[in-house]
């Protein structure tokens, strides 16, 4: 009998392995929490604003990262940051300013940048099945504030710019009209995909394409990467409804049995949801084993710090994936979203995304010890100093427009 009674399921206890403690901050991040100095150069010392937008109600991982990424960026560069309901923690440690209303974020800024990552996604609406009605709710209240900040910028004559936005595999894909509203608002458009790039020129918006904005996340809080240790260390992110919407619900149960048949190798379930937005809502097992533990994001350092710390990531999410990757941490999308299939195939990693008909070589692959190390040592991702290098573009381009825009309307807009 390959499984052990139930009741020698024993509570969780961490493993004693240095990479689980927490180290301390480097002084040079924690110096980003501490307010910049008022502008000599500016009249009056009015701080000269930029504003970030995106869907950073929710506590989602990838749209906060970005946030933090844009707003540390520009406070490098001497501006002042306000950000749409962003949560406390992400906000706080970047030293940005939480508002809550479009007409707060709008009010005497320079410019408005869109950091909504899925702005060219067709696949996902409120209608689409398999959705919670509360995040349909908020794919709908989404189209409502984007009404809002068009009118806005209008009427106040703030230019708007979207960066690092992407699609998905299915680029003849309609966009709502009010998607194509706010594109057509925006002075200018960075893309993820190349494939994006003459779709969002067909609306006459000059676009560049750049590799996601978040494999910065190495450069934003560098992580030294330890070598695999005697027990490796994998993360599972997994949720119930992207299962659902896959036809996929059997795959937890054949996961939580290779992790009591791999006892020798600790799981984090990890939930990538801050906590202060939701409860642990990710895919777990209805059991403790000394093996399992599970973390729920919750501040940049220490989330980061999880990710780089991590031997192989399994996840259907585009962004913990990458910002994995970042660190040089290979991962395996689960019948990931339509979008992370495309960056897959982008960057010659199809082998990566599993789905039904790679499963059983998959299990199979997790539950041999040597074969899963050879594969660990052996893993490479193309070109991944160059899509770190060339990810800046998006933060170069930002630096530009801010430039042009301070050299003819500075320091005041009229």
């Amino acid at each position: 009998n390959l499984l052990p009674p139930w009741n020698s399921l024993t509570p969780f206890t961490p493993p004693r392995d240095c990479r689980y403690g927490v180290i301390d901050e480097p002084e040079r991040i924690r110096k980003m929490n501490h307010p910049e100095p008022k502008n000599p150069d500016n009249p009056g010392n009015r701080m000269p604003t930029v504003a970030i937008y995106g869907y950073f109600a929710y506590g989602n991982f990838g749209d906060d990262l970005m946030a933090i990424i844009f707003g540390a960026h520009a406070r490098q560069l001497g501006y002042r940051v306000k950000v749409y309901k962003l949560c406390a923690a992400y906000a706080g440690w970047a030293g940005l300013e939480v508002v809550h209303s479009l007409s707060e974020l709008t009010d005497g800024v320079e410019i408005v940048v869109l950091a909504s990552g899925s702005l060219l996604v067709s696949s996902l609406s409120s209608q689409t099945f398999g959705i919670s009605k509360k995040l349909s709710a908020n794919l709908a209240l989404g189209d409502q504030e984007f009404a809002e900040l068009i009118e806005l910028s209008r009427r106040r004559d703030v230019p708007l710019c979207t960066l690092s936005i992407g699609g998905d595999d299915k680029s003849d894909g309609d966009l709502p009209s009010i998607k194509h509203q706010l594109l057509r608002a925006c002075i200018y458009a960075s893309v993820r995909n190349p494939q994006d790039v003459p779709r969002v020129r067909q609306i006459n918006i000059p676009c560049d394409y750049y590799p996601d904005v978040v494999w910065q996340a190495s450069a934003l809080i560098p992580i030294e990467k330890t070598p695999p240790s005697e027990r490796l260390r994998i993360g599972v992110d997994l949720y119930w409804s992207n299962l659902l919407r896959q036809g996929a619900l059997y795959l937890p149960f054949l996961l939580y049995l290779v992790v009591i048949l791999r006892r020798d190798v600790d799981f984090v379930f990890i939930d990538t949801t801050n906590l202060s937005a939701e409860k642990f809502r990710a895919v777990q097992p209805p059991f403790e084993l000394r093996n399992v533990s599970r973390y729920q994001f919750q501040t940049p350092f220490k989330d980061l710090q999880l990710a780089a710390s991590l031997d192989l990531v399994l996840s259907s999410r585009i962004h913990l994936g990458i910002a994995c990757m970042s660190y040089g941490v290979p991962f395996l999308s689960l019948f990931g979203e339509s979008k992370t299939r495309l960056f897959l195939q982008n960057i010659g990693l199809s082998y990566c995304i599993i789905r039904h008909r790679k499963l059983i070589g998959f299990l199979w692959l997790l539950l041999r010890p040597r074969r899963l190390r050879q594969f660990l040592r052996e893993f490479r991702i193309p070109g991944r100093d160059d899509l770190v290098a060339q990810s800046r573009g998006h933060l170069n381009k930002l630096t530009s427009i801010l430039e042009e825009l301070k050299s003819e309307t500075w320091p005041h807009r009229s």
